[in-house]
């Protein structure tokens, strides 16, 4: 298991720190396709937020490739109409899909998840709830570094927002997880949801050497 640090996180710096650090490596992953890692990336983090971090860039991979395999095996690509797209391998046709298939995905995604093996059941099964953690906790970071309003309950026009996806996805593991397996979700799930309130304690800034992150005294 994970042993998760207690206590508010801005009182734990050294794992803030290590988290944090490797929050940027996986929004590099995920942004930028990027695999690569800094020499200091393993020297200097905190073991247990790496391992944490390390959980988290699997679970939600996985879910992603659920999710998409959730729109093939429900349908959703035979019905709707299509557009015409840029993507890094040129121009594609996409399904437009409502936000109700995107929520029978993630339903799809969940219960696949959670019909893991018991070793892995709790860490993978929080893949899609880490996915919408990071999506919001990037939104909160922008609006923060641009000064923009934040609606954390806003939604795209191709898919819900992040927040109201959680809760489909929470509720879902309720009905289907056992009692332990569903506390055991909750736990490592509401640790790193604590990030998205995280912005609300730090002010971020771009400087010319880059973006500078501090935390406020309370």
């Amino acid at each position: 298991g994970i042993n998760l640090p207690k206590g508010k996180l801005s009182e734990n710096p050294r794992f803030v720190t290590a988290f944090s650090n490797q929050l940027a490596v996986l929004f590099n992953y995920f942004v930028n396709d990027s695999h690569n890692r800094p020499r200091w990336f393993d020297r200097e983090f905190d073991k247990k937020a790496l391992i944490l971090a390390a959980e988290m860039s699997r679970a939600m991979r996985l879910f992603v490739v659920a999710h998409e395999l959730g729109h093939v095996f429900l349908g959703h690509l035979k019905a709707g109409s299509t557009r015409s797209v840029t993507t890094t391998a040129g121009r594609i046709n996409v399904c437009e899909k409502g936000h109700q298939q995107e929520y029978e995905a993630d339903l799809f995604a969940q219960v696949l998840l959670l019909k893991m093996p018991r070793a892995l059941v709790t860490s993978m099964a929080c893949g899609g709830l880490w996915f919408m953690t990071v999506d919001l906790m990037l939104q909160r970071f922008i609006t923060k570094l641009f000064d923009l309003p934040y609606d954390e309950d806003a939604s795209s026009g191709t898919h819900p927002s992040s927040r109201r996806r959680m809760d489909v996805l929470g509720h879902c593991i309720a009905q289907n997880a056992s009692k332990d397996e569903y506390e055991r979700i909750r736990s490592l799930a509401g640790f790193a949801y604590q990030f998205v309130g995280f912005f609300d304690e730090c002010r971020i800034e771009k400087r010319e050497t880059g973006i500078e992150v501090r935390i406020l005294k309370t």
